[in-house]
């Protein structure tokens, strides 16, 4: 299986771009921390159409994110004819917990919420 799970802190803003295809694709930077007294690991994220349109709207920065998805290795040559490697976690799954700024907050409601599954039985 291959599964990686990710919660940390973006460190620059989403990049999103289209492929010749006519496909949306987000890549950005998340930290991870080992601990207080460690740097933290930094991991390379790319996330493909809908997932990279919501990514860009939200991804700044600094934001919060948990990522779901699979690692990957990308191969290529570089303009000096070197051989690069890169990992890549491509997520299949981004959850932003935390609002833009300039996101409103959800309007209050006077109905109560709706049950859980637990109270169904």
């Amino acid at each position: 299986m291959n599964r990686v799970i990710l919660y940390g802190n973006l460190g620059g803003d989403v990049e999103k771009r289209t492929t010749n295809g006519g496909k949306s694709v987000a890549n950005f930077t998340i930290a991870t921390s080992n601990g207080r007294d460690k740097p933290p690991t930094w991991h390379k994220v790319v996330v493909w159409e809908q997932g990279a349109d919501i990514a860009a709207d939200r991804g700044v920065k600094g934001a919060k994110a948990l990522v779901d998805g699979r690692l990957e290795y990308r191969q290529w040559e570089d303009r000096e004819g070197n051989q690069r490697t890169v990992a890549e976690v491509v997520a299949f799954r981004v959850e932003w917990p935390t609002r833009p700024s300039s996101e409103a907050p959800p309007a209050q409601r006077d109905e109560p919420p709706p049950p859980d599954d637990d109270d169904l039985f």
